[in-house]
């Protein structure tokens, strides 16, 4: 399964910030259904590190702006990566298929920051907390 991102400025969230961060995820998303199993690993771990700071960076500025589902927001966070450090070790430790990996962002692409991340933007723009 091969499937390719491509950003759309409706995606943002209105937050130069997080929107570049965002932009960033769908590079990388194309740059892991592009790459070899090989290659599994490396891109775990990264794909791993970058959701961290992102997820950081999106949950402070949503209680700086007092998201009323920041909460909600963060379980969905701990989620993702938690089931992203379970990817991580059967890749590193078991050697697993990295069709799991490009599986995952997909679902986390089209799920998280299409639909969740949508509920954030339509806050960001009512409360003109977005800085666009």
């Amino acid at each position: 399964m091969t499937a390719y991102f491509i950003w759309k400025e409706e995606y943002g969230v209105g937050v130069p910030e997080l929107d570049d961060q965002h932009r960033y995820l769908f590079r990388l998303g194309n740059s892991i259904q592009d790459s070899a199993d090989s290659e599994a690993e490396a891109y775990a771990h990264k794909l791993y590190i970058y959701t961290k700071k992102h997820f950081v960076a999106e949950e402070s500025h949503m209680s700086e702006i007092s998201f009323p589902l920041v909460v909600e927001h963060m379980k969905l966070h701990n989620a993702l990566l938690r089931d992203l450090n379970t990817i991580l070790h059967g890749v590193v430790s078991k050697g697993e298929d990295f069709e799991k990996l490009k599986l995952f962002f997909l679902n986390w692409l089209v799920e998280h920051i299409l639909y969740h991340d949508k509920q954030y933007f339509k806050y960001t723009r009512r409360s003109g907390s977005g800085k666009k």
